[in-house]
């Protein structure tokens, strides 16, 4: 609802998103659409996590990132994690996340790949290498794994070869979970009758 319900996007379930080359659909965390509350409590209980600590997450002083945060937090509350929201400009929110410095554990961000491949989805996002230093990788996710798969990947000329590797290197981050994939986004683009070629 946060996001402009069923117009603005359809659930996640990968980090390949829909119409690029070689996805895999699958989804490894089916849950019923309201949340298994008692299943997440649960789960917390046997990690060992301590219930009083704060969890601060990071989002741009604007509307639409204030309201996703304060969805995001209301689901995690219900879990029984406490969550602060912590907004800052999102010049600031973008420094913090791209230095790899800063105080907050969770964050909620979107990306728009510069070109429809699974590469442009995950390498920026995912690969060890685009921690700090202005890179993307703002989850701060390192596995050698990953990595490794991310590069064969690259190195793959034959496209269908490539994107099979690309589908493996999604399925093997999430089974991580650095991330938690919420929507694909849906963008509407009106124009007129006398604009060609849009």
């Amino acid at each position: 609802v946060a996001s402009g319900g069923v117009t603005g996007g359809q659930t996640a379930t990968t980090l390949i998103t829909p119409g690029i080359a070689g996805r895999k659909e699958f989804n490894l965390y089916p849950a019923p659409a309201s949340g298994d509350v008692a299943k997440a409590k649960k789960l917390l209980a046997a990690s060992g996590w301590t219930p009083s600590r704060q969890l601060v997450l990071l989002s741009a002083d604007d509307q639409v990132s204030l309201l996703q945060a304060q969805a995001i937090q209301q689901g995690l509350e219900r879990a029984g994690l406490l969550v602060t929201i912590k907004s800052e400009a999102a010049a600031a929110v973008t420094q913090t996340l791209t230095q790899g410095s800063g105080a907050f554990d969770l964050t909620v961000s979107s990306w728009q790949p510069d070109f429809p491949s699974a590469n442009a989805n995950i390498q920026p996002l995912f690969d060890s290498s685009q921690i700090g230093n202005g890179g993307y990788n703002l989850s701060r996710y390192s596995s050698t794994k990953a990595d490794a798969l991310i590069a064969k990947a690259t190195k793959e000329v034959d496209p269908i070869k490539a994107g099979a590797i690309w589908a493996q290197a999604d399925r093997t981050i999430l089974a991580d979970a650095p991330v938690v994939p919420l929507i694909y986004t849906r963008n509407s683009f009106l124009r007129g009758s006398n604009v060609a070629n849009f």
